[in-house]
């Protein structure tokens, strides 16, 4: 089984999402697991999950074609590898995206591993 690759939904690199929140140095020393951009129309939403210091964090974020996404890099959220498979469960209590909105995320979901 090869390794799951948490780019190419939006993002192409850790320092693609720190340029996008410009937010340089917001991902130094962090593993990104999962990272996806959505757009629709003038609006876009992100979702990014990376791993620090043994870790989960959850941060993202949407705007408008008003602004971007400056300002909304705020991952305070830790989260557990079972919060997100509760998630992938259908319980959306912990995500404010829809289910639609995470391409892949079954795959990710999968890359974790046991707990």
């Amino acid at each position: 089984m090869s390794e799951f690759n948490p780019f190419g939904d939006g993002f192409d690199s850790a320092d693609d999402i720190e340029s996008t929140f410009e937010e340089k140095g917001a991902l130094k020393d962090a593993r990104v697991l999962y990272a996806v951009l959505n757009s629709y129309g003038y609006e876009e939403s992100a979702c990014v999950i990376f791993e620090r210091d043994g870790k989960l964090y959850e941060t993202g974020g949407s705007h408008c074609s008003c602004n971007g996404f400056e300002g909304q890099f705020s991952p305070a959220t830790e989260v557990t590898r079972e919060s997100l498979r509760m998630y992938n469960r259908g319980s959306k209590a912990t995500y404010k995206y829809e289910q639609s909105d995470y391409p892949r995320w079954d795959e990710f979901i999968a890359s974790l591993g046991a707990a």
